[in-house]
């Protein structure tokens, strides 16, 4: 951009102005990444440079990030691995001739949700520093025109005063834990946090349709348990029924079998006996139809008695001359066929 000084702003929340000449855009520094290790093991991904397209520093200024991808692309054009150094120092020190050794190098850059994240082979120093807690706050390094349109990234330093307000990036999202959790929801260990939620998402769906199934294939516990009672309740009531039924059926039968002579009186209750269930009843049904009848039912009880013969005074005078009892005499005059 001819006509314009170039200049490298580092970005710190009261940083220093340094004047420093580039060839076509400023570098602005951007202080905003976290790194909480607690003992942990290294991120082998960071977050490099947060998601946009806007980003606004604690000092008011703001930096904007169109297209990730993009920018993505344009870093790793040159075929350079990004160093990150110990507060800038590439920026800052390097220029003046002193030391500004790599904490890490930032062999390969991706392009996440708006945000670009950073594959990082981190060196003894910068594993040291981080280990101690010396440093926990990455910060990008950014190339950019003077209305903050981000061109390029040219790498990063561990810092500790952040600029940007934005999430901080922890390192347990990439330790052993987490890996097993997206290996869990299916996932890459390249996914996102997007990616994460959605898997999430989707399985709380499942859980609830699980737990809301549909009435056309399931009812209430309740509700069930209320159609059984009743419908039991139905079931015993018809079995009642039905037993009464066959035993009145059952009665009548044999009480019929006896009547006709096909059965003994005797036999009456073993007969009942085997009607005790609705195939017993067709059998003795099916026998009494073809029994005959072979016993003569008892008169007992049903005989007439015979016509008493009154004596008068010389019938009673023979019963006493042949010592005969005057009722069985009576008796004997009555069986008389009529002369």
């Amino acid at each position: 951009m001819r006509g314009h000084s170039d200049r490298m702003i580092h970005t710190d929340a009261s940083p220093p102005r340094l004047a420093l000449c580039h060839a076509v855009s400023a570098t602005a520094i951007g202080e905003a990444i976290a790194l909480n290790l607690e003992g942990e093991a290294l991120p082998d991904w960071v977050m490099v440079a947060p998601a946009g397209p806007v980003l606004r520093g604690a000092d008011g200024r703001m930096f904007k990030i169109a297209d990730p991808a993009a920018l993505v692309a344009a870093t790793m054009a040159r075929g350079l691995k990004l160093p990150i150094d110990i507060n800038h120092a590439q920026f800052l020190k390097a220029p003046r001739g002193e030391e500004s050794p790599a904490a890490g190098w930032i062999e390969e850059l991706q392009a996440r949700d708006g945000a670009v994240w950073g594959r990082v082979d981190w060196t003894e120093s910068g594993r040291a520093a981080l280990a101690a807690r010396s440093y926990r706050y990455l910060s990008p390094a950014l190339l950019h025109d003077d209305k903050g349109a981000v061109a390029a990234i040219a790498g990063a330093g561990l810092v500790n005063r952040p600029n940007f307000s934005m999430p901080a990036l922890n390192a347990h999202q990439e330790n052993d834990m987490d890996k097993e959790l997206l290996k869990k929801l299916g996932l890459p260990e390249t996914a996102s946090l997007a990616d994460v939620l959605a898997a999430l998402e989707k399985m709380q769906t499942s859980l609830n349709a699980t737990q809301t199934p549909a009435l056309s294939l399931y009812v209430p516990r309740a509700d069930y348990d209320a159609v059984l009672a009743r419908a039991t309740g139905a079931e015993a009531a018809l079995n009642a029924a039905a037993e009464g039924d066959r035993k009145a059926k059952a009665a009548a039968l044999v009480e019929q079998a006896v009547k006709d002579g096909k059965i003994a009186p005797a036999t009456r209750d073993f007969y009942i006996g085997l009607c005790a269930t609705e195939a017993g009843l067709a059998e003795v049904t099916k026998f009494v139809g073809l029994q005959p009848s072979v016993f003569t039912p008892s008169n007992i009880g049903k005989t007439e008695p015979a016509t008493q013969v009154a004596l008068n005074a010389d019938r009673k005078a023979a019963a006493l001359a042949m010592g005969l009892d005057e009722k069985a005499f009576a008796e004997f005059l009555a069986a008389q066929p009529a002369a």
